[in-house]
Order: structure tokens, then sequence, then C-alpha cells
């Protein structure tokens, strides 16, 4: 497709086809078009002086009565990049299909990745339509492996497409990537979480759910209920009840029970005696340092307890 002006610019496979059977594009004054049928392969359309153009391929499948299955249909070609003045010198930095006269010799990506020099300026690949081509080959197989997270699995190898990788419109490795060792099973070397004991969750038992009443969840470590001083049942009980909080998932108050002080401990929320402790507290120099003074009066108890027959026998130790 080109406009009405540049039907003699239009160069396909060398050859003007100015004078092919053209249509007018509808709905416009000045665009043409014409059907070409062309042979499979490597074929070469661009413009001269610069005109914009449009390229478009399509094939058909069988016929079925009078009319073909079309089968694809695809943009092949087009300009809408400058055209530069017919100047010497490579631009630099040319990247296949970049849309640019990399060349200067007035068309656009006109050259196959193939080493050879498709439009005689004696240049080769200067300008690009399409990265040069490799095909997939595949890598070397690994050794075998024992796929899985936990517990049996069947061994397999492995390998990559990399040898090359496919590139440009080369075509992927055919064949399998995964190759299973038929009935071959093998252990992966870890505990599976349904195999873990009372008080563990996770693979390899790493999780600890200890303080669950009951056990927790193997996979997550999600319990019912929590131990006396523990709370977050989600979390497989794992936070210790805070200050001023005792009990069942840390719902009784250390401040009500024990008139607005910290419980001892956070299971039963023990109570400090605060009179009775500073009172012992008096009495601890006296019990380090003079316990002799004591002797008497715990002797007199103890022979006041005794029958009068056995007082007389009694002596002190000292």
């Amino acid at each position: 497709m080109v406009q009405e002006k540049d039907k003699s610019n239009l160069i396909f496979d060398e050859t003007t086809i100015s004078n092919a059977s053209w249509r007018a594009v509808a709905d416009t004054t000045s665009w043409r078009f014409v059907y070409l049928n062309i042979t499979p392969g490597l074929h070469e359309a661009y413009t001269t002086e610069g005109a914009p153009f449009g390229c478009y391929i399509y094939g058909t499948g069988d016929r079925i009565g009078n009319v073909f299955k079309e089968a694809y249909a695809a943009n092949v070609g087009f300009i809408v990049a400058t055209i530069y003045g017919n100047v010497s010198g490579v631009l630099p930095e040319m990247t296949a299909g970049d849309m640019f006269d990399n060349d200067r010799d007035q068309r656009v990506d006109e050259e196959a990745p193939n080493g050879i020099d498709d439009d005689g300026d004696g240049l080769i690949d200067e300008d690009l339509a399409f990265p040069k081509t490799n095909h997939g080959n595949w890598g070397p197989w690994s050794e075998w492996l024992c796929p899985g997270v936990c517990g049996m699995a069947r061994r397999h190898k492995v390998r990559t497409c990399s040898n090359p990788p496919a590139s440009g419109y080369g075509l992927p490795c055919k064949g399998v990537s995964t190759f299973t060792g038929g009935n071959d099973s093998c252990h992966t070397g870890h505990i599976c979480p349904e195999d873990c004991g009372t008080g563990t969750y996770l693979v390899d038992c790493v999780g600890d759910c200890s303080n669950c009443e009951n056990d927790c969840n193997k996979f997550n470590g999600s319990c019912d209920r929590c131990r006396l001083g523990w709370m977050d049942p989600l979390h497989a009980c794992n936070t210790e009840c805070p200050e001023m909080t005792f009990g069942f998932h840390c719902t009784g108050s250390c401040s009500d029970k024990c008139s607005n002080h910290d419980c001892l401990d956070r299971i039963q929320g023990t109570c400090p005696v605060v009179g009775q402790t500073r009172d012992f507290m008096l009495l601890l120099p006296i019990l380090l340092f003079c316990p002799i003074c004591f002797l008497p009066c715990i002797f007199r108890r103890k022979v006041q307890m005794l029958p009068e027959s056995e007082v007389q026998d009694l002596t002190l130790p000292f």
C-alpha cells in the first residue's frame, strides 16, 4: 500500500510494480493498494526517496467450495521513520529492526542476518530487519535430584535450553526438560509437618506450639486454646501475657485482683504480700546474726511438750 504519487518508488524484489492492478483504498483519495502472489522464502520491499508504505502478508488454507479458508495474516513491513539522504557512513549502534536507515541508502532495515551483502552496497548486515536467528539446543542433564519439600518423592533429572538458547526467530528446543526415573523413589531429607510430634509443627518440626493446651495444626501452628499465661492461639500461643494480666488468654486483671499491683505470675495471678514482706525484711538481720538467741526459747518449748518423766534427762548440747 502506497500513495498514488509514490507507486513508481515502491520496489519489490528489486522490481517496480507501478504497472500492477492498483486499487483505491476506501475512504481515501490518494492511497492505493495492490495484491501480489509470492512464493515461500525471503522477499524485499522498500521505497525510494523515503516514501511511506505498508506491506501485509496473508496465507490461505484448503479450498472449501469456491472459498479459500484464510489461515493467517500479519504486518510484515512498513516505513514510518525518517529516511536519511544518500550520505556515506553507517549510523552507530545499529539494532536489528530499529526502523532506521542505518547505512544511509534510503532504505530501512533491508538486510537479513545472513553474512551476505543483501543490498549490494559493499556492507554486510549493517541495516538488519531482524536479529540473528539461533535455534535452541539442550544443555547437559543434571545429576539425579530428589524434588519436593519433605517426605518421599520420585527422583528426576533436569536440563535447560541454553546451549545456545533460542534467539531472534529461532525455534525452541524440542523434547522435555525433566526426566523422571521411573518408579525410583527417594527421600528429601526433611520431615513433613503431619509427621511432627506433639508441640511442634512446620517442615522439620521447627515450629514450637507447646504453649497450646491441646496439640496444634501441623502446618500453621494454630490451636483452639492456649495454656494459662499465654495468648494468640492463631499463632501457636507464643505470646506471653503482658504486665497486669494473667490466666486464660490473658483475660485476668492483676490490677483488680491485687489492688493495682502486678501479679507474681501469669498463670494463676498470685498477688504479692506487701506487709508480710516488709516485716520479714526487718527480722532478717536478727535471724542471720543472732541465731543463738532463739535456742533457749526453742528448747523451752520443746521441753514443755515432752512428758514430765523425760524432762530430767534433757541437757543442753553446750
